[in-house]
């Protein structure tokens, strides 16, 4: 941000938005995969998290002899994109099953 009075404001959305980040990321993966799977699944997506950052100090000196800074950013473009799909892929398809539970009979009954 060119804007010094306007730095702190920024830094204070980041912050919040790291914050609200990784809250909602450990919320979810307790209620979606259970306590016993937590520790696993975290290790994995903070070691892919590692590694993308790792990643993007190359991508960012690919970027600087071709004079085009915007294309280091490319691929996190991408992910965003990718990411603000997920929620809509998963909901079509509870939708989905809702919809061929209701089709089966719905009775949602184990023997009879």
């Amino acid at each position: 941000l060119p804007s010094l009075a306007v730095q702190p404001w920024g830094f204070a959305l980041c912050s919040l938005g790291r914050l609200m980040l990784f809250s909602f990321h450990h919320a979810y993966l307790i209620e979606r995969f259970g306590i016993e799977y937590f520790g696993i699944l975290n290790g994995v997506a903070s070691f892919v998290a590692g590694i993308v950052g790792f990643v993007s100090y190359p991508a960012q000196l690919f970027a600087v002899p071709l004079g085009v800074f915007a294309l280091s950013f490319l691929p996190i473009g991408v992910a965003i994109v990718v990411s603000i799909l997920f929620p809509a892929v998963l909901r079509q398809r509870e939708r989905t099953r809702a919809a061929r539970e209701l089709e089966g009979g719905g009775g949602g009954g184990r023997g009879g």
